[in-house]
C-alpha cells in the first residue's frame, strides 16, 4: 500500500471504532463480535484496505452492490460452485478480499481463479 492508503486505513479503523462505540453503543469485544459474526474475523488491525471500506459499509447499513462484468468461463465456474454451497456474492468477494487483497472476482489472475475452484471444490465435495 501507498504511504496514502496506509494513512487512510488507520484513519478508517479509527472511524469504525468512534462509530461502533457512539452509534452502536458496542464496546470493542461487541465490536469484534460483529465483525466474526459477518465474516470479517476479530482483529481489525489485520484487515486490508478493501475489507475495512467493506465493514465499514457494512456497519453503516450501505447495501451491498455487486458490479456485473462480462464472465469468463472459469467466473461461470466460480459463481456457479459458490452458489452450490451457498455461498452469497458478497462473502465471495470478502474471501478473495482476505485471501489474495483483491476487490473482486474480476481482478483475479487465471491461476487464482483456478485456486479458488479447487477451494470450492473442496467445500462442494464436503456437502
Amino acid at each position: 500500500m501507498t504511504d496514502k492508503q496506509v494513512k487512510f486505513a488507520k484513519s478508517l479503523r479509527s472511524k469504525i471504532v468512534v462509530f461502533s462505540k457512539n452509534s452502536l453503543g458496542l464496546d470493542l469485544d461487541g465490536l469484534h463480535g460483529l465483525m466474526e459474526s459477518n465474516g470479517y474475523g476479530r482483529s481489525l488491525s489485520k484487515l486490508n484496505l478493501t475489507t475495512l471500506i467493506s465493514l465499514w459499509d457494512n456497519i453503516n447499513g450501505k447495501p451491498y452492490k455487486h458490479e456485473y462484468v462480462n464472465f469468463s468461463n472459469l467466473d461461470k465456474t466460480i459463481y456457479a460452485k459458490s452458489k452450490n454451497i451457498g455461498l452469497t456474492n458478497e462473502k465471495l468477494d470478502l474471501f478473495i478480499s482476505k485471501k489474495w487483497n483483491k476487490s473482486g472476482l474480476k481482478y483475479l489472475s487465471k491461476a487464482e481463479k483456478g485456486a479458488l475452484i479447487s477451494i470450492l471444490n473442496h467445500y462442494e465435495q464436503k456437502l
